[in-house]
């Protein structure tokens, strides 16, 4: 997972995020605030060209995580639901050591991943289960401007 630049899609202004492992084949943003880090999906992206054009849809976007927070809450975000597990883990990746929150991604009732975010840095490391296997993705680098 690499943060590219500081850009805008569709009047959502954030983070490009390359390779970030639950929308790897689009263009995701994601933007740290003060309650939690919303993230933007372009749902137009990767689908193939049809004649007549189909109508642009609307960008998927809200808060994806949420901090302050406590173990239990769940909100629904795209098709996943995000649900907090543990206030206060260290997590050690590329980039450093970080004290995050663990959050985990649930379809249908069953886990499928987990997301650990620092609430100074944002995410710095994500799972998630395809078929057999886990993908993870680890912040390798940043910098702070």
């Amino acid at each position: 997972m690499t943060i590219d630049r500081l850009d805008t899609i569709k009047s959502f202004i954030g983070y490009h995020v390359t390779g970030f492992i639950l929308w790897s084949w689009r263009t995701t943003y994601c933007s740290q605030t003060t309650d939690g880090v919303y993230i933007a999906v372009d749902p137009d992206e990767g689908l193939p060209v049809s004649i007549p054009p189909l109508p642009p849809k609307p960008l998927i976007t809200g808060k994806g995580l949420s901090f302050p927070t406590v173990i239990g809450d769940s909100w629904q975000f795209d098709t996943y639901v995000i649900r907090t597990k543990n206030l206060n883990q260290s997590i050690s990746v590329p980039a450093g050591i970080f004290s995050c929150v663990e959050y985990e991604i649930l379809d249908s009732s069953s886990v499928v991943g987990a997301i650990w975010s620092s609430p100074n840095m944002g995410i710095v490391k994500a799972t998630l289960k395809v078929g057999s296997q886990t993908q993870v993705n680890e912040l390798n680098s940043y910098k702070l401007q």
